[in-house]
């Protein structure tokens, strides 16, 4: 008997875990390998790009976000979300949408920490959020709780603290508007504002993001929004966008100074579209998704031009529904989709970079 109940005692405490003997753990699921998204100076073959996801996207999904380097990292802020806030499944109800104020870091594309639940600035979709010597700022936009289209002009030394310097800005406030860097110089450019039924094709430059100066009413291409620009081979480019009544463009144009331009083509080969994103990566521009605007048709079209005028699309689509508002940039030598709504007018909160095979 006492051999018995020596035995159910030692089954019982194996079985308990009293003896701590190791165990072999359970194999992890590997993740993406953060070396492949190192620099390369390999050639590369534009038709063979394929896009690769970001799993575990901790964000909440959203179109209209800002999204920009800094202190080399990738962060994004704002925008909205109105995936609980539609009339019917293809009218949303923006009045009703939620909008962010957030920001959020990322060190290398697949990690995001919040660093800012509720920045200084309000909730805002549209706004341009850029680095200018060493500072950011963000300019335009729309907040439907913080003054509209007035909600002033913005600035930060570290990405998380804001702090409004200017109430208006010199331009006639909007959304839909491109800035980007060139020629040593910051420039905006078109844009709409609805509230007055007005759209932009001006332009207007800046030395220090600050003081802005117009430089032309009228810059030569229709005007419009949800378009985007980009500068390649030294030129500034203009893209695609949309105008009121579902009216959309495939047009491409570029300048030498910001004064003059000149239409590179009328009629590119993908379709006419709004909400688009241009890059200038790895001696290509490259044109990335976008919704036709009249009726939200669109794939994951990835193009890619040597000129601007001619261009050819990539073997494979990326993998997503056709989306606009989507932010896209350079980073770690890769390009970058994030966000955006696509077209069964759901708002994403996934991210993407581009791999080759």
């Amino acid at each position: 008997m006492k051999v018995f109940i020596g035995i159910l005692v030692f089954v019982l405490l194996l079985t308990t875990g009293f003896f701590f003997w190791p165990r072999k753990a359970p194999p992890v699921e590997p993740g993406p390998d953060l070396g492949n998204l190192a620099s390369s100076t390999e050639p590369i073959h534009p038709e063979k790009l394929t896009w690769q996801a970001v799993p575990n996207i901790p964000w909440q999904a959203r179109d209209s976000h800002a999204v920009y380097t800094f202190k080399n990292a990738l962060w994004l802020s704002g925008g909205l979300d109105a995936n609980a806030a539609k009339i019917n499944a293809t009218t949303p109800n923006y009045t009703n949408a939620e909008y962010f104020n957030d920001i959020w870091k990322s060190a290398d594309g697949l990690n995001w920490e919040r660093v800012v639940e509720h920045a200084e600035f309000p909730e805002i979709r549209s706004a341009s959020v850029f680095e200018w010597k060493g500072t950011l700022y963000m300019v335009a936009g729309f907040s439907p709780k913080g003054g509209g289209y007035h909600v002033g002009m913005w600035q930060s030394a570290d990405g998380v603290h804001w702090q409004k310097f200017r109430n208006d800005a010199p331009f006639e406030p909007r959304e839909g508007q491109k800035v980007i860097e060139w020629n040593s110089k910051l420039w905006l450019l078109g844009g709409v504002n609805y509230d007055r039924h007005k759209l932009f094709n001006d332009m207007w430059s800046s030395n220090d993001a600050v003081h802005w100066e117009k430089v032309t009413d009228n810059a030569g291409w229709a005007p419009r929004w949800d378009f985007d620009a980009a500068v390649y081979k030294g030129k500034l480019y203009v893209a695609a966008g949309m105008q009121f009544e579902g009216v959309g463009f495939n047009d491409v144009w570029a300048t030498s100074d910001g004064s003059n331009w000149s239409e590179v083509t009328p009629t590119a080969e993908w379709n006419k579209r709004q909400g688009v994103g241009l890059l200038d990566w790895k001696g290509y521009l490259w044109l990335i998704s976008g919704l036709d605007a009249k009726t939200n048709a669109g794939v994951g079209d990835t193009w890619y031009s040597a000129d601007g005028a001619h261009w050819q699309k990539t073997k494979t689509d990326g993998p997503w529904l056709g989306r606009e508002d989507h932010a896209v940039i350079i980073f770690r030598d890769r390009m970058w989709v994030l966000g955006g709504m696509n077209t069964n007018w759901n708002w994403e909160n996934d991210a993407w970079y581009s791999v080759f095979p």
